[in-house]
């Protein structure tokens, strides 16, 4: 259960970043 949460988090992170460089653009 834990692993998947951690997932979640760093996918959550990813997806984030992954906005605010489209932000950037």
């Amino acid at each position: 259960f834990l692993d998947t949460v951690e997932e979640a988090i760093v996918g959550t992170e990813q997806g984030v970043k992954l906005i605010k460089l489209s932000d950037i653009k």
